[in-house]
């Protein structure tokens, strides 16, 4: 909403969306989107919807958790109002998620290289519990807007404080780095932080009083960044970066979750330029992560995109919902291509460069050897092609023999398969009528790409979108009739449901 209301008053919500609760699980599914291996201790869920929704996230990102769905118990809810001022407001709604959190098991700490404990004062002595059982085991603390009480400050008294992290609203910025100095006195700890929203967070180290901007971007809200600020921490921490460099990658990873989970979309926001809306905080948290993951790490893109893929590919009704929602969109549409035997519909363009497309292979489906500008994942919904590897570019000039291009592997790609190619790789496809694949396409690397005819002996060079020729952009630019006339197909052989 623009503004949270005085008392007796009211406001009018501009859009609302689902998301995990509270910032430890945002931390663990992030953290696992990075590479992490992530375990998460947390309160038992109900059988309600929403306790399902949560173990099925937690499932798909790879957490490892011991957390019981309990029968006729409701699944605690947290509610939280950002305003566009910058102000963030809650109410949580726990039933027994505090006493629960008492009687966690928390052997699993001390085999932890860090530990993420949330301090909220709503859940102080189990905190304090966890901070006493994980020992010497570094520790990042999150306060959450919190003061630091007391008691927490006596647990962690000869403990390894890695971290701890805080925030403030944006109005009251010039207050953090007083903040943050008074919690790296207090806790003795290698770093206090103190995210201030879109203005990034100050940084008490030893060396120091520090100041690190977020990067520049236009998010609707910044629900659920200080949880991916923290992942991208503790990540880049692990990796052997200093206090200084892991608050500056966590503000990176915080933005990029912002730019990918947004609550409202403004009118100076245009819809492509984050998430749409899809009622499904499960879909909402992958997005987040395939835009924080490393592109040049094949590993990690096929086990990202691998989520998202399946995810989608189960959950029918909200694929459709992007796709409807695609075609409404005037700089989606745009970017939506036909051919005589192929239709690309694009369902998503982040700022980031990643794209999630459909792919629907018309009769008569087959295209020549060629390699792409980007790297892919693709998952096949429905019907099946051969696909055929050659190998690398790597031996490719701008001269070019077809003859030289042998087959080395000879696959069929069938519903549920899901691979990921790198972007040098050279590769053709013969495809059934009607095969329709999902495919999540990274950012270009390249500004062109190679395409063969191993029947004519000849081979050219195709350029992006920014160096086409605008007469051939627009003869395959989908218009509105062909837009939809693909997507009621889809409806009528079952893909969209």
């Amino acid at each position: 909403m623009p503004a949270y209301p005085p008392v007796g008053s009211g406001a009018v919500i501009v859009a609302a969306a689902g998301s995990m609760a509270g910032d430890g699980p945002l931390v663990a599914s992030v953290g696992a989107g990075l590479g992490l291996r992530t375990g998460l201790v947390a309160n038992p869920v109900g059988t309600d919807t929403a306790g399902r929704r949560v173990l099925d996230q937690l499932a798909i990102a790879g957490i490892r958790h011991e957390i019981p769905a309990v029968a006729e118990r409701r699944t605690p809810q947290l509610t939280v109002i950002a305003g566009d001022d910058g102000t963030r407001t809650w109410f949580a709604s726990l039933h027994h998620a505090a006493d629960d959190l008492l009687q966690v098991d928390l052997h699993l700490l001390t085999q932890a290289r860090c530990v993420y404990i949330d301090c909220y004062r709503a859940i102080i002595t189990a905190a304090r519990r966890t901070i006493r059982a994980a020992g010497q085991v570094p520790l990042l603390l999150n306060l959450g807007g919190d003061p630091l009480t007391d008691d927490i400050a006596a647990a962690s008294a000869g403990g390894d404080i890695l971290a701890v992290q805080t925030n403030l609203d944006e109005a009251k910025a010039t207050a953090a780095p007083g903040l943050a100095n008074e919690l790296y006195l207090r806790l003795r700890t290698d770093t206090a932080i103190v995210t201030v929203g879109r203005l990034g967070a100050v940084a008490r180290t030893s060396t120091g009083t520090h100041h690190i901007a977020a990067p520049a971007a236009v998010v609707g809200h910044t629900h659920g960044a200080g949880a991916a600020f923290s992942a991208g921490y503790v990540h880049a921490i692990l990796t052997g970066a200093a206090p200084t460099q892991a608050v500056e990658a966590g503000c990176r990873i915080g933005t990029a979750t912002a730019l990918a989970r947004r609550l409202a979309s403004r009118t100076a926001c245009p819809p492509s330029s984050s998430l749409p809306e899809t009622e499904d905080p499960m879909v909402e948290a992958l997005f987040a992560d395939v835009t924080a993951v490393d592109w040049h790490n094949l590993a990690a893109v096929a086990a990202t995109t691998d989520k998202l893929l399946t995810a989608l590919d189960e959950d029918r009704a909200t694929l459709a919902t992007l796709t409807d929602r695609a075609l409404n969109d005037p700089h989606l549409l745009a970017l939506c291509e036909h051919y005589d035997i192929l239709d690309k519909i694009v369902l998503h363009d982040d700022p980031s460069g990643w794209r999630l497309c459909l792919h629907v292979f018309l009769p008569g489906y087959f295209d020549r050897p060629h390699n792409h500008r980007w790297t892919y994942a693709s998952r096949i919904l429905s019907g099946s092609y051969t696909h055929t590897l050659y190998g690398t570019d790597e031996h490719l000039g701008d001269t070019i023999n077809p003859a030289d291009l042998t087959p080395r592997m000879i696959r069929t790609e069938e519903p549920g398969d899901t691979y990921t190619l790198h972007h040098s790789m050279i590769h053709s496809v013969e495809a059934e009528p009607y095969t329709v694949s999902l495919i999540v396409r990274g950012p270009a690397v390249k500004d062109r790409f190679v395409v063969t005819d191993r029947h004519t002996g000849k081979a050219w060079w195709q350029y992006g979108a920014a160096n086409e020729d605008p007469a051939d952009a627009a003869r395959k630019r989908m218009n509105p009739q062909q837009a939809s006339a693909c997507v009621q197909r889809l409806h009528q052989h079952g893909v969209l449901r």
